[in-house]
């Protein structure tokens, strides 16, 4: 069968004045409105047959391989259980034990709830949206904008909370002078916390609606594509800009500006107790230095150190001239007791090296935490933020057409529908395949990391935490060791 699509070009420039915006992911219904709008209608049902034809075979390119589908799914799956138990064992945690209940856990276990809401719930309806291609959606319209609206308010409550501790942490450690924030406060701030994600996640119930064959033309489809309106698409590109402010770039500017002055406050107070240690022990210790056999100590002449093995061992150290009870000449002290200094300053020196390895830990912390909030949520913010200015690009369907002629004038419909897959590939009109699937499921596992992640540097790094663990832990395995001698 031939198609003479000359005829078709001369029918679409006298007859279509006015050109409908078509999107990227829905190509599909684009095509139909713009032949509906453009196109006669004798020539209107074959040819808009011609592209459904091209984009079915389209869409068996955009499957995953076996392999990929696979491993996307035994990911996701380990990541949803690693991150619920670590989760879990946050909140069960805080709710068990009373003196837990302060106000830095408080936030910790509502991060905590927000990541076992994320791993229970939105993940596995995330991943059955994302692999649409694989999946028809049956939950219906009221369940896909539910799980879009959930999704979006536990990014905002993540990301929120996330700025919460490090606020607090800020208000601790930086003005320790200033009156703390109480455990009903703790509660309020939650509170406001959750009003406001759910009050910020509300446009994502207008943007996001189960589609029947726009994306697929032979399946139902749960996503944010706002097909039917283009005022919709450009509120939607508004409200990514707003998102990506308010869930990224405001919370990644206190989370840096926080850390930032907890780790100058920390090395300061560092500087200054390792200046003030030094002072003590030159004011306290009876030798500035450790002098020779043939100088003088700097006034202190009276120290008397004492062996314990024998009371004939006693001796007095006073200067070069000092002599023993005995008449002899003064010992030279084994080990570190030859130096009056190192026995002053062991324990200080012990001291100061688990400071500084509890600074180091802490400095450590810090980064690990700012690093974590920036690389989990960066890859899905550019994502979002890409995949809404692509959505409202206009595609020239007069541009494929031509195409269309150049290739298949007097061809065959297979010379037709090859070049008219090329159009489409060369136009950049139809993005949503395989490897942006790859690409979506590569961001929101971003995501997913830092929920297995948080318990981790919020939890299980508190020393506080790490010793109930610990007992927990040995009282389980008591238990077991008691139930096998029992049996």
């Amino acid at each position: 069968m031939t198609v003479d699509t000359s005829e078709v070009i001369t029918n679409i420039s006298l007859l279509c004045l006015q050109e409908p915006q078509l999107t990227s992911i829905g190509f599909l219904q684009g095509l139909k409105e713009y032949f509906n709008a453009c196109v006669p209608e004798d020539e209107r049902s074959h040819l808009l047959s011609l592209m459904e034809n091209i984009l079915f075979d389209t869409q068996q390119e955009n499957l995953l391989r076996q392999h990929e589908l696979i491993l996307i799914i035994l990911v996701y799956a380990t990541f949803m259980l690693f991150g619920s138990l670590g989760s879990l064992s946050i909140i069960s945690v805080v709710c068990r034990y009373p003196r837990m209940r302060t106000t830095h856990n408080f936030f910790t276990a509502n991060l905590a709830v927000g990541d076992l809401f994320l791993c229970l719930f939105t993940q596995p309806f995330n991943l059955l949206r994302i692999l649409y291609w694989h999946f028809d959606w049956t939950l219906g319209q009221m369940m896909c904008k539910a799980v879009a609206t959930a999704q979006t308010t536990n990014i905002f409550v993540s990301t929120l909370n996330i700025s919460a501790i490090a606020i607090d942490r800020f208000q601790v450690i930086v003005y320790p002078q200033r009156k703390k924030m109480q455990r009903f406060g703790a509660l309020v701030t939650i509170g406001c916390i959750w009003v406001v994600a759910l009050f910020l996640a509300c446009p994502m119930i207008a943007f996001t609606s189960v589609s029947h064959g726009i994306i697929r033309s032979d399946a139902s489809v749960c996503s944010a594509s706002t097909l039917d309106s283009h005022g919709l698409r450009k509120a939607k590109l508004v409200y990514g800009g707003v998102t990506l402010v308010v869930q990224y770039l405001f919370p990644v500017t206190i989370v840096g500006f926080a850390y930032t002055r907890i780790y100058l406050k920390i090395r300061t107070r560092q500087k200054n107790h390792a200046q003030n240690q030094l002072i003590s022990s030159r004011l306290n210790r009876p030798h500035s230095r450790w002098m020779g056999r043939n100088q003088l100590s700097s006034g202190f002449e009276d120290i008397r150190l004492s062996n314990c093995n024998s009371e004939h061992d006693m001796f007095t150290i006073i200067g070069p001239e000092t002599v023993q009870s005995n008449g002899r000449p003064p010992r030279r002290l084994a080990g570190p007791f030859r130096d009056p200094n190192r026995l002053l300053n062991t324990d200080q020196s012990d001291r100061d090296r688990q400071v500084h390895r509890r600074q180091i830990k802490t400095n450590a912390l810090l980064l690990a935490i700012t690093l974590t909030f920036i690389l989990s949520w960066t890859p899905l913010h550019v994502f979002n933020l890409t995949m809404d200015m692509v959505e409202t690009q206009r595609i020239d369907i007069l541009s494929l057409v031509s195409l269309a002629n150049q290739e298949s004038s007097n061809h065959s419909y297979s010379t037709f529908n090859q070049s008219k897959s090329n159009g489409v590939s060369q136009s950049g009109t139809y993005l949503i395949g395989r490897n942006v699937t790859i690409i979506h499921a590569i961001c929101l596992l971003c995501v997913h990391l830092a929920a297995c992640i948080n318990p981790i540097l919020y939890g299980w790094l508190n020393e506080n935490f790490c010793q109930i663990f610990r007992q927990a832990s040995r009282n389980y395995l008591a238990w077991c060791r008691l139930r096998l001698c029992g049996r």
